[in-house]
């Protein structure tokens, strides 16, 4: 699953895909309860293969027998940013924040599909919740400046 996702080309990225779906797709079958396992999975299929919608569907398996799996709605939530339904990011975003109180870069995610969605108060209110949690200086002047572009316009 790991190489897969750092995958040099197309050819390695589908051959370590193909292998991680293999596994993941055995360890499934010997424990259906196992949603870390479909959780990778889903992401596999989401990301890796041709068939996106069948990794989505287990997804949102994982989260109807767990809803809060934070890994699963996280996912969930990128892959809704990457389909443009910035509002269910922002659902996805709020719920692993609702889950992890700790995840504050759920904020910068969620500021982000804010600005997707137009709402430019609400994703600056939402950079600027991350950058008083946040001790990471590189990230908060990176913020500083995503905010200061965004009040210009």
């Amino acid at each position: 699953f790991d190489a897969f996702k750092i995958g040099k080309d197309s050819l390695e990225a589908a051959y370590f895909t193909d292998k991680a779906v293999k596994t993941y797709s055995k360890v499934i079958e010997l424990n259906p309860d196992n949603l870390d396992a479909k959780t990778d999975l889903g992401i596999l299929y989401a990301e890796g293969t041709m068939e996106p919608m069948k990794g989505i569907m287990l997804l949102r398996e994982v989260i109807t027998a767990d809803p809060k799996h934070e890994n699963a709605q996280l996912n969930l939530g990128f892959l809704s940013m990457k389909s443009g339904q910035f509002d269910k990011a922002i659902e996805r975003f709020a719920k692993v924040l609702e889950i992890n109180p700790a995840r504050i870069d759920m904020y910068v995610y969620m500021g982000e599909a804010y600005v997707r969605t137009g709402d430019k108060e609400k994703a600056i209110e939402n950079l600027k919740i991350f950058k008083n949690l946040s001790n990471d200086q590189a990230m908060i002047k990176d913020v500083d400046d995503y905010i200061a572009s965004l009040e210009a316009k």
